[in-house]
Parts: structure tokens; sequence; C-alpha cells
């Protein structure tokens, strides 16, 4: 607005000029809280952006680590994969990660080959298919005894001395 023009309506010019101050200072006043909200706004932005980034990446973590549990399982003809340890299984999956980060139709890509690689790297980390046998020691001898031992004696008479003679001797 210009004072001319506001004269040409009619104001006095100190009128005009007051209306003037005033115009602008909300003018003013408004483009300071416009500046605000868009201060305000890249803020939430910026935080938007990081949050969903974060979701992303927390996604794509469980997408990974379904895959992977899928394809550990589905491994060997559906047998799924066994360890021979707790700590083998971890060294593997940290292993896989960086060398198959990538994920095709559900499994980390490259699985097959990774899984060959490791076979043949470090054999004992994988248990076999079969349960290990388990060994154990004869318990006494070994040997059927040979004759009644003290205490099957001492059974034997308490045995006769409570009920009586029940079978031959």
């Amino acid at each position: 607005m210009e004072t001319e023009w506001l004269q040409e309506l009619g104001l006095a010019p100190e009128t005009a000029e007051a209306v003037l101050r005033a115009s602008r200072e909300e003018l003013d006043r408004e483009r300071g809280q416009t500046r605000q909200a868009e201060e305000r706004l890249e803020a939430l932005q910026s935080r938007y952006d990081a949050d969903t980034g974060a979701l992303r990446d927390r996604l794509a973590e469980r997408d990974y680590a379904e895959a992977v549990r899928t394809a550990i399982e589905g491994a060997d003809e559906g047998r799924g994969l066994r360890f021979s340890s707790r700590a083998a299984e971890e060294s593997f999956r940290a292993a896989l990660r960086r060398a198959c980060p990538a994920v095709k139709d559900g499994i980390p890509e490259g699985f097959e080959a990774f899984l060959r690689q490791q076979r043949e790297a470090d054999p004992g980390a994988f248990a076999p298919d079969r349960p290990r046998p388990r060994f154990t020691l004869p318990v006494g001898a070994g040997a059927p005894p040979r004759g009644r031992s003290r205490a099957a004696e001492i059974a034997r008479q308490y045995q006769s001395n409570l009920y009586g003679n029940t079978k031959g001797e």
C-alpha cells in the first residue's frame, strides 16, 4: 500500500501514515509467525524422516532375519541346518550377514554357495544328520555274579525269619 493511494481515498496524510505503519507492523508479525512455522515444519520433517528411516531399518532387519530363518530351516532338502553349538550358529549367521546382505525370493541371495563354502571351511560347526551314539561303561565287574553276595545272603535270611521258608533253598 502507498500513502498516495490512501490519500486518494480521502484519508488525511497523518492517518494514511498511521494506517501504513500499522499495516507494516502486522505484515512483519505475520512474516515472523510464518518463519517460525516454517522452522517448526523443517524440524518436524527432519524428525519424521529420521523416524521413518529407523522404522524402515527395523523392518528390513526383521525381514532379513526371517529370510535367514527360512533359509536355515529349508536347507538340506527341508531338514534344516543343525549346528554343533550355539556359538557356531551365531558365527554362521554373522558371516552370512556379511557375505549375503541382499534378500531375493525370501532367502539371502547366494545362500547355497555360502553354505557350501562354510561346510568346506568349518565342517565341525554343523551337527551330523544322525544323533551321536552314546557309549557307557558297564557298572560293576562287567560279568554276572559268581555266587550270592553277602547282602543277598542277609536279605534271604531276613525274609526266611520273617515269612518262614517259602521256597526251596
